[in-house]
């Protein structure tokens, strides 16, 4: 089977025979093993229910962080926040005609209460995701189990305590993954349209819609990305929870979300073109090891499959991925 270390930040394969899925590759490694570049106990960013939406919201912003995990006063793991649950806090108090106003921050300076209030006050912050937690001693499949059957974007590492001990992303795994891929049974390079991925729906808006309805999708679907399409239907951009870290995390920006996805991508890329060669695409023929490298290489979640007309016919996720690579003779 194959070996799998790590030398210098990198995932090293030595090939002993050929493994039958990813399972033989991934299933002796605990989930707290060293082969994932994971944090220390006592570097893992955490939030607790206490801090004020403005403590959360800078933690995120210091740290560049899309989410964290919410524990309590004893370290126990309760949950995980997101951009996307502050978005939601944020909008919910403003109306249309304030959201598309230039200076959203003196608007924020006027109802200052918002970012004082604590997490566990906030209805839209309660809601935070559930915690997918597995114990340290449990595999990296169990982690990519919970991953493909709890469609968990992060699954929470615990002790016995249910004291959080790390926190392991589908892109982390992804990254673990990708140094097995020439180790895997063919299946594993077939294309997307082989494996049957090319079809997937995909969530988009219009150029003419806000951007807000964008980032209500995200919540409401669960998802991390919105794709963006002009009159005929055709792929033009991406609108993701990942844009905050382009906006530097910068509350003065969220006036965008009022705008048209037309002037919210253009203030972001520059122009529509710009979008358009921005976004992170493939084709039904794209082989998966070359989609998982695109996913890498672009530090994005998900390729949006189009035809050689741009018009979108399906969305590849890193879930995608994972469940065909842990399931590889399943059509």
């Amino acid at each position: 089977m194959a070996h799998v270390t790590q030398a210098g930040g990198e995932v090293l394969v030595e090939r002993r025979d050929q493994p039958k899925s990813l399972v033989d590759v991934l299933g002796g490694f605990e989930a707290s093993h060293s082969v994932f570049p994971l944090a220390a106990r006592n570097e893992v960013v955490a939030l607790s229910p206490d801090d004020s939406v403005a403590q959360a919201f800078e933690t995120l912003a210091r740290e560049k962080l899309l989410s964290a995990p919410i524990v309590d006063s004893s370290g126990t793991a309760l949950g995980v926040v997101s951009v996307l649950h502050f978005v939601s806090y944020f909008v919910r108090h403003f109306s249309a005609e304030e959201l598309q106003g230039d200076d959203f921050n003196a608007l924020v300076a006027k109802k200052n209460h918002l970012l004082g209030k604590r997490i566990r006050e906030i209805p839209d912050l309660q809601s935070w995701d559930k915690a997918h937690t597995i114990k340290e001693y449990q595999t990296a499949i169990d982690a990519v189990q919970l991953m493909i059957d709890d469609e968990a974007r992060r699954v929470l590492v615990v002790d016995d305590n249910r004291k959080l001990v790390t926190v392991i992303s589908q892109s982390r795994m992804l990254h673990l993954v990708s140094g097995v891929l020439d180790s895997l049974p063919d299946p594993a390079h077939r294309t997307l349209q082989e494996r049957n991925l090319h079809q997937k729906e995909v969530v988009r808006i219009r150029l003419d819609q806000p951007a807000g309805e964008a980032f209500a999708l995200m919540r409401e679907r669960k998802i991390s990305g919105v794709a963006v399409v002009d009159e005929e239907g055709k792929l033009v951009g991406v609108i993701s929870a990942s844009d905050l870290k382009l906006l530097g995390f910068d509350l003065g920006y969220l006036h965008l979300l009022g705008k048209s996805a037309r002037d919210y991508l253009t203030a972001l890329r520059g122009s529509i073109a710009d979008s358009q060669r921005e976004v992170c695409t493939c084709d039904a023929n794209s082989s998966i090891d070359h989609a998982v490298k695109q996913l890498i290489a672009r530090h994005v979640h998900r390729l949006f499959v189009i035809d050689d007309q741009r018009r979108l016919l399906g969305v590849v996720s890193i879930r995608d991925i994972l469940k065909t690579l842990l399931n590889p003779f399943e059509t």
